[in-house]
C-alpha cells in the first residue's frame, strides 16, 4: 500500500536554498566520510509538515500518528486541508544566523547552532534543521508547531513528534560497514565532528530564508520513505481535481 504525506520542497529548490543545500553536501563529500556518504538527489530532499499516513488493519483512512500516539482511531478529514494550511502562510523558515553561544530558543534541548546541522551516528541521517520565525521573531509563537496542531484538530492529521517546531530536512545517510569499530569507526566520528564544525560555522554566517506558501507544499504518494523520485507521485495541492475523494484514491 502507497502512503502519503504532507510535504515541503520536494522537487525542484529556488537558487539560493539549492546553494545552501548543495554547500552542506560538499563539506561532507571533501571529508573521510565521503566513501561512506550517500547524498540524496536535490529533488528529493524535503521537510515533512505532517504525517499523512494510513493506519493498517483498520477500514477508512485513520491517521497512523495519530493512532499511535494517542490509541484513537480517527477518521482523516482531507476536505478542509488546504483551508487550514492558507491561515498560517506564508511561513518564513531560517535556516542559520545562530551565533554558537546564543539560545533564543532550544531544540530538543540544544541550542539553534548546534541542532541546525548533525551527523546522526544512531540512524546515518545526515540533517539540517531549519526553523519559522515572524519578522525575526522565533520565540513568541512556535508557527511550524501552531500549523500542526491546527492540522491535527482540523483534520486528523498528526505529526509523527508532538509539539515539535523544527523543519527537518535529511540531506543524505551514511552507511558503515558493520565490520567498522575500534580505531578506524573512533577516526570517523572524529571527521564527523570536524564536519559538523565547519557547516555550523558556515551556517551561522550565511543564513537563507526559505519562505513557504501553498504552490511550495505537495502532497506525496511514496513507497519508500527517502521519497525516491522515481517511485514518488507529487500532487500540487491547488489542484481543482485533488478533492477530498482524489485525496483518498492516492493511497492505491
Amino acid at each position: 500500500m502507497k502512503q502519503l504525506s504532507l510535504v515541503a520542497c520536494y522537487g525542484p529548490k529556488f537558487p539560493e536554498f539549492a546553494e545552501l543545500l548543495q554547500r552542506c553536501i560538499e563539506l561532507v563529500r571533501q571529508s573521510p566520510l565521503d566513501p561512506y556518504f550517500h547524498p540524496y538527489a536535490l529533488e528529493q530532499i524535503h521537510g515533512t509538515l505532517v504525517g499523512m499516513e494510513r493506519a493498517t488493519g483498520h477500514a477508512g483512512f485513520v491517521n497512523a500518528n495519530l493512532l499511535a500516539r494517542t490509541g484513537d482511531a480517527i477518521e482523516m478529514n482531507f476536505s478542509g486541508l488546504t483551508t487550514t494550511l492558507a491561515a498560517h502562510l506564508p511561513l518564513a523558515i531560517r535556516f542559520g544566523g545562530f551565533a554558537a553561544d546564543a539560545r533564543p530558543f532550544l531544540s530538543a534541548g540544544h541550542s539553534p547552532y548546534s541542532r541546525a546541522f548533525s551527523l546522526q551516528w544512531s540512524t546515518g541521517c545526515c540533517t539540517l534543521i531549519g526553523w519559522p520565525h515572524r519578522d525575526g521573531d522565533f520565540t513568541t509563537r512556535r508557527v511550524l508547531n501552531a500549523i500542526r496542531d491546527d492540522l491535527e484538530r482540523a483534520c486528523g492529521l498528526a505529526h509523527k513528534y508532538p509539539e515539535d517546531n523544527d523543519f527537518f530536512l535529511v540531506l543524505g545517510r551514511l552507511q558503515l560497514p558493520e565490520s567498522l569499530a575500534g580505531a578506524e569507526l573512533t577516526r570517523l566520528q572524529g571527521a564527523g565532528a570536524v564536519v559538523e564544525a565547519h557547516v555550523r560555522a558556515m551556517l551561522s554566517s550565511r543564513p537563507v530564508d526559505l519562505v513557504l506558501g501553498l504552490d511550495d507544499l505537495r502532497i506525496v504518494a511514496y513507497e519508500d520513505v527517502t521519497l525516491c523520485p522515481g517511485s514518488t507521485a507529487s500532487h500540487e495541492l491547488r489542484t481543482a481535481d485533488l478533492n477530498e475523494e482524489a485525496i483518498r484514491r492516492l493511497y492505491g
